[in-house]
């Protein structure tokens, strides 16, 4: 019976996760056992590890949160760069 229970807890956080618009990894886990939601997984930036486990403690049943999720490498993360050609100025073909 408990572990019914423990299954309908973890997809109570994980639905809460999902709904969540500042929660952008898909990369979370959930494990519930005595109503203590683990959360394992990788997100981008601490305070998506922060949301996470706010929801997670928003799902009924909920006793505890343990949050396990890890921050990607900064090694991890896309690097933007900017344009070379976004404001370079082309010479003009009639100059002279």
């Amino acid at each position: 019976m408990q572990q019914r229970r423990d299954s309908e807890i973890e997809q109570r956080v994980l639905h809460e996760l999902r709904v969540q618009p500042e929660i952008r990894s898909k990369e979370l886990c959930v494990f519930c056992a005595d109503g203590v939601a683990t959360l394992s997984g990788t997100v981008n930036k601490h305070h998506d590890k922060r949301f996470a486990e706010v929801a997670a403690e928003r799902a009924r049943g909920v006793v505890t949160v343990i949050n396990n999720i890890n921050l990607k490498e900064v090694s991890e993360q896309p690097v933007k760069r900017p344009s070379l050609t976004a404001n370079v100025a082309m010479p003009s073909a009639h100059a002279g």
